[in-house]
């Protein structure tokens, strides 16, 4: 078990979370504020925007598969922004559906990033956003 003393501190990071289940934003909000990050949520496409384009963010994670607009779709948006306007704030995908007949690779090179199949563990996702 981590101690107090092994959680990252995240303090003054404002990370947006997206995801249109409200107990999966749950999970991630609980984390990331245990570490001191200042959390905003999202659980939609389209209110994920307007926040990214009201806020200062330092980090992103969005579900991918959501009814509507996807987070492909966010990203998207996210990139045709200017560095100075947070084109280049990193985002993590994350996902539970995934279509079998989708190129994770394809998808991932769309929007500018690559997936990495491997779960992250015991605290792993805190040192990525920090």
């Amino acid at each position: 078990m981590a101690s107090m003393d092994d959680v990252p501190n995240l303090r003054d990071l404002h990370v947006l979370v997206l995801d249109d289940h409200q107990d999966t934003l749950d999970v991630f909000s609980t984390a990331l504020r245990a570490c001191n990050a200042n959390v905003f949520t999202a659980r939609t496409a389209r209110d994920a925007v307007t926040i990214f384009k009201t806020v200062r963010l330092d980090a992103i994670v969005s579900d991918l598969a959501m009814p509507g607009e996807d987070g492909l779709w966010v990203v998207d948006q996210l990139r045709r922004l200017s560095v100075t306007k947070g084109g280049s704030v990193p985002a993590l995908a994350v996902t539970a559906h995934w279509d079998k007949d989708t190129s994770k690779d394809e998808a991932g090179r769309s929007v500018g990033v690559m997936h990495d199949r491997r779960i992250p563990g015991g605290g792993a996702l805190m040192p990525t956003v920090r």
